[in-house]
């Protein structure tokens, strides 16, 4: 789970810090932690699971928990991320609140998990190249008038 904007010879050369940041494994796993959270509260909000399973859902949903090593192992065989990141989940909230582990990721698939995730780097990401655009154009416009 090692990106080439991390660690390669050439990411720090066309990457800035917090670029790198968005696109790190631990922000990876959030982003996908998030979609569980949310799907968790709008599922409780509607009645489709227990308003009770809600709050030990969302408070497990934290990257920090997750053991990223036996992540990336177990996802090498599982052939994707999010089938080993919500048995981690699930077992979290299990170890807290069995019943609510039983709503962990309640009728989302894993794909959607894994696009939605993405979808939310992606936007963090648009988010660093619209403030940095932002901040060439006035330096750029400096530059003209001087």
């Amino acid at each position: 789970m090692t990106s080439s904007l991390q660690y390669g010879l050439t990411g720090p050369m066309f990457s800035s810090d917090a670029m790198r940041a968005v696109f790190s494994d631990h922000s990876c796993v959030q982003r996908m932690l998030d979609v569980e959270a949310a799907l968790a509260r709008a599922e409780g909000q509607h009645g489709v699971i227990p308003a009770a399973a809600v709050a030990p859902i969302v408070a497990a949903c934290d990257a920090a928990r997750i053991d990223l090593r036996s992540l990336a192992q177990a996802a090498a065989s599982a052939g994707n991320l999010a089938i080993p990141l919500i048995k981690q989940l699930t077992a979290g909230v299990a170890q807290v609140d069995p019943e609510a582990a039983k709503y962990v990721h309640w009728g989302a698939t894993s794909q959607d998990v894994i696009d939605t995730g993405l979808v939310l780097q992606l936007r963090d990401a648009l988010q660093l190249i619209d403030t940095d655009s932002v901040s060439y154009t006035h330096l750029r416009a400096h530059e003209t008038r001087h």
